[in-house]
């Protein structure tokens, strides 16, 4: 019972020869033999669980082992299904024979293992991450997830520890779905490894999920995302003095790091590339950047304040896309499929923290949501779009804006920070696009999905990078090419950001 395993540890918990000292930060594995009968409030073992984790308060049963009393102590549960009596093992064999290491019981239990682990470790007490249904953990939701064909390295296995192979379960990877891995975990050069879930033969204790259509509970219960389209054609065409500020609304904001991804559509001028790259390579690095740091979520559940980082955004690659170039039409619609191909074709991964550029050339006829032309009526905007297929109902967050430089209209000029001199970097369309770049980088971080910063009037409501268009100070860096920042070794021209109760500063 269960009771067994409490007093199994409680008395090798005691410390001394051949027992073990106690340890609050640890995971104790129980495994017996296949043919006991365990049961427990939840059932017996192979008709209602094939393994479980929990945890006891430590009590002391010695004068030398006081000081450790009251030790919360963590443990899993896990049967050998080969030693089963008959074969009602089978329900806890995770894989069909022949095993990973042809050892079924090793095999089994290795999964289970892997499963409970990862259990324990981000849900140790059930208050951090778990579903909102039946308060299922990381592992659940994927417990129907199975490698096709028998698995990736034979023997029906998916993953390889030191020299053995084994079947192991997939893990929720917040923001992206069930992954089996990671490929690196400080920054992640391609999309986890996303499966088709099939059935398979697993513990009927296993919730009956599908699990992109799960949405994972983290221990800031912040709103579901919803899709919100910042309209262009809607911003104010003046320049918000205090009288007009921002404030928090509640929702979530672009905390952790942020990736920025540049999507290049058409020919564009190689040097605009190079000078967009460098402008995103450099900006988290930039005193304007630090205005960000002003800025911060809370956790409706416990007050906690979360601020933007300050070494939040690091610029992850870009890509270029090839079309027909003057007169294509491009919409809303043409930027999400754009995306879509890029995530399915492998060329940027799908980052649910990023920040996707998309720039294209100046002759298309571009469409904003409302359907208003570039740049009669807008100069860029920032939308989102929830992922319809695997994993469901994540959000895609990106920026559209155009090169000036290639327009085949007069009124480009209304997108050219500076229409009269001489741009920063001498090439008109890398400059103009900076400023509009850093504009929706300030909106989308600051209020993502509608529910975070913003100012209202008169019923519309005022992103960050919204408060500060058209602001870029008195002075410049260098009067001899008109710049107001240098990053890395480029000068560039951007507008203002709006520090909280300050209004539009420049660092």
């Amino acid at each position: 019972t269960t009771q067994d395993v409490v007093n199994i540890l409680t008395t090798v918990l005691q410390g001394g020869t051949n027992q073990w000292t106690p340890n609050v930060n640890a995971i104790y594995t129980v495994i017996f033999r296949g043919d006991f009968s365990f049961v427990t409030p939840q059932g017996s073992w192979l008709n209602n669980w094939c393994s479980f984790h929990g945890s006891f308060k430590l009590v002391s049963r010695s004068i030398l082992a006081k000081s450790i009393s009251g030790f919360i102590i963590k443990y899993v549960v896990i049967g050998d299904p080969s030693s089963a009596v008959a074969a009602d093992g089978r329900r806890c064999e995770p894989m069909p024979a022949p095993t990973a290491n042809q050892n079924l019981g090793g095999d089994s239990i290795a999964y289970h293992y892997a499963n409970n682990i990862a259990k324990v470790i981000t849900n140790p007490f059930s208050t951090s991450w778990y579903f909102n249904s039946n308060n299922f953990d990381a592992t659940s939701a994927c417990d129907l997830i199975t490698v096709p064909n028998g698995g990736e390295f034979g023997f029906n296995s998916n993953v390889r520890v030191g020299a053995k192979f084994f079947y192991l379960p997939f893990i929720w990877m917040p923001g992206y779905g069930c992954a089996l891995y990671n490929a690196t975990f400080d920054q992640p050069t391609e999309e986890p490894s996303l499966l088709t879930a099939t059935p398979s033969l697993l513990p009927s204790e296993s919730p009956s999920l599908v699990p992109s259509a799960v949405a994972v509970h983290s221990p800031f219960n912040l709103p579901t995302p919803e899709v919100v389209v910042i309209d262009p054609s809607v911003e104010p065409t003046f320049n918000p003095t205090l009288s007009l500020d921002v404030s928090y609304h509640g929702g979530p904001l672009m905390v952790g790091r942020i990736n920025l991804y540049n999507v290049y559509v058409g020919m564009l001028d190689p040097l605009l590339k190079t000078l967009v790259d460098a402008f995103a390579t450099n900006i988290g690095a930039s005193s304007w950047y630090n205005v960000f740091t002003e800025y911060y979520q809370i956790n409706s559940d416990t007050g906690v304040y979360t601020f933007l980082s300050k070494s939040g955004v690091t610029f992850n690659s870009s890509v270029s896309v090839r079309t027909t170039d003057r007169g294509t039409t491009m919409t809303d619609s043409t930027v999400q499929s754009i995306l879509l191909t890029i995530f399915k074709t492998a060329k940027l991964p799908m980052d649910f923290n990023g920040i996707y550029n998309v720039i294209f050339r100046g002759d298309f006829i571009a469409k904003s949501p409302s359907k208003t032309s570039w740049p009669i009526s807008w100069c860029s905007y920032h939308s989102t779009f929830t992922s319809t297929t695997f994993p469901l109902g994540k959000t895609i967050k990106y920026a559209v804006m155009g090169d000036p430089s290639t327009s085949l209209l007069s009124s480009v000029v209304i997108c050219e920070p500076i229409h009269d001199r001489i741009t920063a970097n001498n090439q008109i369309g890398a400059d103009s696009i900076v400023n509009y770049y850093a504009k929706e980088m300030s909106s989308i971080m600051t209020n993502p999905y509608g529910t975070g910063w913003y100012a209202s009037k008169n019923g519309n409501h005022y992103d960050t990078g919204v408060m500060c268009g058209g602001n870029y100070g008195n002075s410049y860096t260098n009067s001899n090419d008109n710049s107001n920042i240098l990053l890395g070794t480029f000068p560039f021209y951007i507008q203002r950001n709006w520090y909280p109760g300050v209004g539009c500063i420049m660092g």
